[in-house]
């Protein structure tokens, strides 16, 4: 409890009392207050109306008595009136008295009073009836006979009214003197109470705090300021003042002897610092003066053995340069003439090249026994610790010192050898100069010496020297002017380079021009060919039946040479990609024994129509499996034997695939290293064959043999570049054997990448095609393939060619056949800005059951979206004004509901990433301009049911 508390406490209990005693005094006076009030107002008033009740009755008996003896009968009539007043009078004084009263005994005895005075007045109004009538003898019988009877009872209750009424005043009036000599024993004993509680409280108070004030003081006294190590503490026995001033006390004590105590240390520290500056002074004057290692090792490993308390060391200089550095012992302390420790060693060897080599201290404890043994003359020891310094000068080792010692090395003792060894490197680095430049004073001498032998001879030479430097002259003219033509022509060239970068970059930008140029002309051609494809292929089907034979004849020639359109714009585009070094290559297992069944089912059909024998030949050793790019490889082989079958009118066609002749190989590459590892892949009709001058010209792009050739069987000329072109690619060649009207035989050599071959394989045969590409990077995209002009033919025929991608499974073909109910009722949204192309995916959806919504960008398309958020797929342009289908895709993946509604891009940009592009965006697949109709229900079909 605080001190204040106990103060509160104290006078509180104080004023409590007194409040008790003024309210005993206030009930006091209150009880005689109301004694007072009782005689005073009640009783008082009670006994005056009694004693007026009394008058009242007396008056009117006396009135009565008046009117029995009077004669004249007007003053017996106003003796009456005066009566009759008076009882008014008197029946008022009974009800205020009834009124008064407030006892139950009081009340009976009114009533009492009441009863006899009822009976009075009845006699009274007798006797007045009679005195009235004029029988006075009757009303004065009745007045002496039952009247008086009655009027004694009623004097008599009034008068026990008034003595009982008096008895209670006299009593109230005893309670009075009785409450006054109570209150005033009680105010006495109050007082009294008060004044002992009062300083008993009081006694407590102080009596707590001295004691508690003297233990501070005796404490306090008892403390040696001069040695404040340990000072007392008070105890804290109270939560008062006191208690805090001994909790501060406390606090304070702590504090001090922290404060005594960092002085202390800091007082060691700068002692200990000061033993390390003055040993190190020591050492620093001692190794002044000394000019060779030997005398500088002994002296300083002596001296300092002795400070630091060590019983064994061994000082390491360091001989050599660079990572050949070597370290010998040079001295040794206590080591009892035996050659303990290694006598030399390099960086990295042992713990001690490692600090050597790594410029830090290290001590070793805990030593193992048979380690080192340190000798006396009274036994041997094992030391308990190894300490290692490397001696630095200019961040390069010069020595190591090791030391060894029956205790332990104190942190001081490690402080004082890393100064030292600081000072030491500069005495070492100091006698090394001095030692060099005495081994150079030595070998100077002797240059000296063989210099002045020569003297005489180059003086013998410096005549025929003269005459040399005459001649050496006039060459120096000759060679100066070639120098000032050197420099002109390595101006010129630079400026030849300045301009040849010039236009390197130049024709770099042209290529970024063309590359765009080609990617929006293939949007613009592919656009209104995707309308023409999709129309002219529903109009083919004719499932209304609305069209005629020749109709739909019409139809297919339509659509047939739209596809010859896109072949065009295709091969037109890979060309491009080959010539920029822009199109991509990927190496990967080829199933060569597939080969023969894939080219079988493409081309069986061609040749059973125009009547070819088609033989295909594949010779034992070929592997089963070889690593090339696949699709590339399949382009060639389709380009080949296209054009076989195109300028071949009878007769066959062979396709021969054999392992190439390594002989062969090297006369066709004179450079290639691997011809080993080569597949030789031929193909030979019977065909028109090709004019010895024309061979180069074919493989140009947009040549052919002859124009006739152009005009009679068709096509544009891209085949053969193309196929050379893919063939360097594959690190390969294609060769040519033909003769005029007997046929041709194209041969395709192409490597196996994974036996042995390099990528300095790969970009020796792809020469100048190559020559910008970066590296061959995998590619997931699946690029369109190039249809050559034998497919165009077979589409102009109505033959449809199987592709690898429309290859259907039996699970595919269910979903197929599935289709009409799963597609019926879909809602599909088709975002296009080409009137054209939602004309034509309207028509061919709903024809499948699709519920089709069009919008024409990407606003419109997040707008339709905001008011309907229910679509099954979205179908999406990538080119459209105002917001692009990249920007749409994203905007809509950012909506919570619409994460998982399946988005197909539809693009006609075939250019170099942009599926990856469109799947960035948030596309979930990727189709290609102008649309199959087959393929796009497919793809559609696959996200459906996922």
């Amino acid at each position: 409890m605080t001190f204040r508390r106990k103060q509160l406490l104290g006078y509180g209990l104080i004023l409590f009392l007194l409040l008790i005693l003024a309210s005993l005094v206030i009930f006091a006076m209150n009880s005689i207050n109301n004694n007072v009030e009782e005689i005073a107002n009640d009783r008082s008033v009670k006994i005056k109306l009694v004693s007026d009740l009394q008058s009242k009755f007396f008056h009117i008996d006396q009135e009565l008595s008046y009117i029995i003896t009077e004669n004249t009968i007007q003053l017996i009539n106003q003796k009456i009136e005066q009566m009759n007043q008076k009882i008014l009078d008197t029946n008022s004084l009974m009800t205020v008295i009834g009124i008064k009263i407030n006892s139950e005994s009081g009340q009976q005895l009114l009533a009492q009073i009441k009863v006899h005075y009822t009976d009075y007045l009845t006699y009274q109004k007798q006797i007045v009836a009679y005195v009235k009538a004029g029988n006075k003898e009757m009303a004065r019988g009745m007045y002496v006979g039952g009247k008086e009877e009655t009027r004694k009872n009623v004097m008599e209750l009034t008068e026990e009214f008034k003595n009982r009424q008096q008895e209670l005043m006299d009593q109230a009036a005893d309670e009075s003197v009785r409450t006054y000599h109570s209150m005033l024993l009680i105010i006495i004993l109050s007082v009294v109470l008060c004044l002992a509680l009062g300083i008993g409280i009081a006694s407590w108070a102080i009596r707590s705090t001295s004691r508690s004030l003297s233990h501070i003081s005796s404490t306090i006294s008892g403390i040696d300021f001069k040695q404040a190590e340990n000072v007392p503490r008070l105890s804290v026995l109270t939560k008062d003042e006191i208690g805090n001033i001994c909790e501060s006390f406390n606090e304070m004590a702590a504090s001090l002897e922290e404060h005594t105590t960092k002085v202390k240390e800091f007082n060691k520290k700068i002692t200990e610092q000061s033993w390390v500056k003055t040993q190190q002074a020591y050492m620093a004057n001692l190794t002044q003066g000394i000019q060779d290692f030997e005398s500088l090792g002994q002296e300083f490993i002596s001296k300092i053995a002795w400070i630091i308390e060590a019983s064994y060391g061994a000082f390491y200089l360091a001989f050599g340069k660079g990572g050949a550095k070597e370290f010998k012992k040079i001295a040794s302390f206590a080591s009892n003439g035996e050659d303990v420790g290694a006598a030399s060693f390099r960086f990295g060897e042992g713990v001690v090249g490692q600090c050597a080599q790594e410029k830090r201290m290290l001590a070793l404890k805990e030593m193992p026994e048979q380690y080192i043994t340190i000798k006396s003359a009274l036994g041997e020891a094992y030391p308990k610790q190894i300490l290692i310094v490397p001696v630095t000068f200019e961040n390069e080792t010069v020595a190591v010192i090791e030391m060894a010692t029956l205790r332990s090395f104190s942190e001081l003792h490690m402080q004082l050898m890393e100064n030292v060894t600081s000072h030491l490197g500069t005495t070492v680095n100091r006698i090394f100069d001095r030692l060099e430049v005495e081994r150079l004073l030595r070998e100077s001498q002797a240059m000296t010496e063989e210099l002045q032998a020569q003297s005489e001879e180059l003086q013998t030479q410096s005549e025929e020297l003269q005459m040399q430097t005459e001649e050496l002259t006039s060459i120096n003219e000759r060679l100066e002017e070639q120098k000032q033509y050197a420099e002109e022509k390595a101006r010129e060239l630079e400026q030849t380079k300045i301009e040849l970068e010039e236009q390197t970059a130049a024709l770099l930008k042209s290529s970024q021009y063309k590359s765009e140029f080609l990617a929006n002309m293939s949007h613009e051609l592919r656009t209104p060919l995707n309308s023409i494809l999709i129309l002219s292929e529903m109009l083919s089907e004719n499932l209304n039946e609305t069209l005629t034979a020749e109709e739909q004849e019409y139809a297919r020639v339509i659509n047939s040479s739209g596809s010859d359109l896109l072949n065009l714009i295709n091969d037109i585009l890979d060309l491009s990609k080959v010539e920029a070094g822009k199109l991509e290559v990927v190496f990967e297992e080829v199933n060569i024994s597939e080969l023969p069944i894939f080219m079988e089912s493409h081309f069986s059909h061609v040749a059973a129509q125009k009547n070819l024998h088609f033989h295909i030949e594949v010779h034992p050793d070929v592997p089963d499996i070889m690593y090339t790019d696949e699709q590339r490889l399949h382009q060639i082989l389709r380009n080949l034997l296209s054009n076989a079958f195109k300028f071949t009118s009878k007769g066959s066609v062979t396709l021969q695939i054999r392992r190439a002749d390594p002989l062969q190989v090297n006369k066709i590459m004179p450079k290639e290293k691997y011809t080993d590892y080569y597949l030789e892949i031929s193909v030979t009709d019977t065909g028109i064959g090709i004019a010895e001058d024309k061979r180069e010209h074919i493989f140009e792009a947009f040549h052919q043999a002859d124009g006739a050739t152009s005009r009679k069987y068709g096509g544009t000329g891209l085949g053969l570049s193309i196929c050379r072109e893919f063939a360097r690619l594959l690190g390969g060649c294609i060769t040519l054997d033909s003769e005029e009207g007997c046929g041709s035989t194209f041969t395709l050599y192409i490597p196996n990448m994974q036996e042995g071959m390099t990528q300095e394989l790969f970009s020796v045969h792809t020469e100048t095609a190559v020559a910008h590409m970066e590296g061959v990077h995998a590619e997931n995209s699946q690029p369109p393939v190039f249809e050559t002009e034998d497919l165009q033919t077979s589409l102009k025929q109505g033959q449809v060619m199987v592709e690898q991608d429309q290859v259907l499974s039996p699970q595919a073909q269910k979903d197929n056949q599935q289709a009409p109910s799963l597609f019926k009722g879909k809602r599909v949204l088709v975002v296009d800005d080409d009137n054209r192309n939602v004309f034509a995916l309207t028509t061919t959806l709903e024809r499948e059951g699709f519920k089709v919504i069009a919008a024409s960008n990407g606003r419109e398309c997040l707008e339709i979206l905001e008011k309907d958020q229910y679509m099954d797929i979205i179908l999406m342009d990538i080119m459209m004004p105002e917001m692009d289908g990249y920007e749409a895709m994203q905007a809509i993946r950012q909506k919570a509901d619409m994460k998982n509604v399946p988005i197909i891009a539809l693009t006609a940009k075939a250019m170099k990433y942009d599926r990856e592009k469109c799947l960035k965006a948030g596309a979930s697949d990727y189709i290609c301009k102008p649309l199959k109709t087959s393929q796009l229900l497919s793809v559609m079909r696959v996200w459906l049911v996922k």
